[in-house]
Protein backbone atom coordinates (compact mmCIF):
# COMPACT_ATOMS: atom_id res chain seq x y z
CA UNK A 1 0.00 0.00 0.00
CA UNK A 2 1.49 3.43 -0.69
CA UNK A 3 0.07 6.58 1.36
CA UNK A 4 0.59 10.04 0.47
CA UNK A 5 -0.08 12.77 2.88
CA UNK A 6 2.23 15.58 3.92
CA UNK A 7 0.82 15.32 7.62
CA UNK A 8 2.76 13.49 9.18
CA UNK A 9 0.54 12.59 12.18
CA UNK A 10 -2.05 11.41 9.18
CA UNK A 11 0.78 9.27 7.69
CA UNK A 12 1.80 7.42 10.81
CA UNK A 13 -1.83 6.71 12.02
CA UNK A 14 -2.83 5.04 8.43
CA UNK A 15 0.63 2.93 8.62
CA UNK A 16 -0.01 2.09 11.60
CA UNK A 17 -3.71 0.54 11.08
CA UNK A 18 -2.76 -0.95 7.44
CA UNK A 19 0.11 -2.75 9.08
CA UNK A 20 -2.35 -4.06 11.71
CA UNK A 21 -4.35 -5.09 9.47
CA UNK A 22 -1.81 -7.13 7.36
CA UNK A 23 -0.79 -4.45 4.23
CA UNK A 24 2.61 -3.50 3.55
CA UNK A 25 2.97 0.09 3.94
CA UNK A 26 5.15 2.73 2.24
CA UNK A 27 4.80 6.09 3.12
CA UNK A 28 5.59 9.64 1.46
CA UNK A 29 5.24 13.45 2.59
CA UNK A 30 4.69 14.60 -0.96
CA UNK A 31 3.74 13.92 -4.58
CA UNK A 32 6.38 14.80 -6.36
CA UNK A 33 9.14 12.02 -4.27
CA UNK A 34 6.28 9.41 -5.44
CA UNK A 35 6.39 10.43 -8.97
CA UNK A 36 10.07 10.31 -9.38
CA UNK A 37 10.11 7.20 -7.53
CA UNK A 38 7.14 5.39 -9.28
CA UNK A 39 8.70 3.16 -11.48
CA UNK A 40 9.75 0.82 -9.07
CA UNK A 41 7.10 0.92 -6.81
CA UNK A 42 5.01 -1.99 -6.38
CA UNK A 43 1.22 -1.32 -4.60
CA UNK A 44 -1.80 -2.60 -4.63
CA UNK A 45 -3.72 0.23 -3.13
CA UNK A 46 -2.60 4.14 -3.08
CA UNK A 47 -3.99 6.43 -0.99
CA UNK A 48 -3.16 10.38 -1.83
CA UNK A 49 -4.11 13.63 -0.04
CA UNK A 50 -5.07 16.26 -2.04
CA UNK A 51 -3.50 18.97 -0.82
CA UNK A 52 0.15 18.73 -0.64
CA UNK A 53 3.43 21.11 -1.35
CA UNK A 54 4.28 20.52 -4.62
CA UNK A 55 2.40 18.25 -7.03
CA UNK A 56 -1.53 18.24 -6.02
CA UNK A 57 -3.62 14.77 -5.26
CA UNK A 58 -5.32 14.88 -8.49
CA UNK A 59 -1.92 15.35 -10.58
CA UNK A 60 -0.35 12.38 -8.40
CA UNK A 61 -3.56 10.48 -9.02
CA UNK A 62 -3.80 10.83 -12.49
CA UNK A 63 0.19 9.60 -12.86
CA UNK A 64 -0.50 6.61 -10.86
CA UNK A 65 -3.56 5.52 -13.24
CA UNK A 66 -1.55 6.24 -16.01
CA UNK A 67 1.09 3.40 -14.22
CA UNK A 68 -0.91 0.93 -12.22
CA UNK A 69 -4.56 -0.49 -12.30
CA UNK A 70 -4.58 -0.21 -8.27
CA UNK A 71 -7.01 1.33 -6.69
CA UNK A 72 -7.01 4.55 -5.18
CA UNK A 73 -8.16 6.47 -2.66
CA UNK A 74 -8.52 10.11 -1.97
CA UNK A 75 -7.94 11.47 1.85
CA UNK A 76 -8.41 15.17 2.15
CA UNK A 77 -9.39 18.26 4.31
CA UNK A 78 -10.53 20.28 1.50
CA UNK A 79 -13.81 21.86 1.18
CA UNK A 80 -13.77 22.46 -2.79
CA UNK A 81 -17.16 21.22 -3.70
CA UNK A 82 -15.56 20.65 -7.58
CA UNK A 83 -12.67 18.29 -6.04
CA UNK A 84 -15.14 14.84 -5.46
CA UNK A 85 -15.96 15.19 -9.31
CA UNK A 86 -12.19 16.17 -10.77
CA UNK A 87 -11.38 13.23 -8.29
CA UNK A 88 -13.89 10.66 -10.13
CA UNK A 89 -12.76 11.83 -13.10
CA UNK A 90 -8.81 11.03 -12.82
CA UNK A 91 -10.27 7.40 -11.33
CA UNK A 92 -10.81 7.97 -7.59
CA UNK A 93 -11.88 5.04 -6.45
CA UNK A 94 -13.14 6.28 -2.93
CA UNK A 95 -13.01 9.57 -1.53
CA UNK A 96 -12.64 10.50 2.02
CA UNK A 97 -12.83 13.77 4.20
CA UNK A 98 -10.33 14.13 6.77
CA UNK A 99 -10.51 13.47 9.34
CA UNK A 100 -11.52 9.89 8.67
CA UNK A 101 -13.15 7.26 11.01
CA UNK A 102 -10.50 3.77 10.78
CA UNK A 103 -13.18 1.96 10.42
CA UNK A 104 -14.69 3.91 7.75
CA UNK A 105 -10.94 2.89 5.97
CA UNK A 106 -11.24 -0.64 6.98
CA UNK A 107 -14.93 -0.97 5.46
CA UNK A 108 -13.54 -0.13 2.16
CA UNK A 109 -10.48 -2.24 2.47
CA UNK A 110 -13.24 -5.19 2.30
CA UNK A 111 -15.05 -3.97 0.20
CA UNK A 112 -12.28 -4.41 -2.71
Amino acid sequence: MLIIDDDPMVLESLDMLFTHYGWDVLTAEDGDTVIDALRPIDYQLAVVDQRMDGTNGIDVIRELKLRSSAPVFMLTGCVDPGLRYAAKRVGVDRFFDKPVQASEMIRALDSL
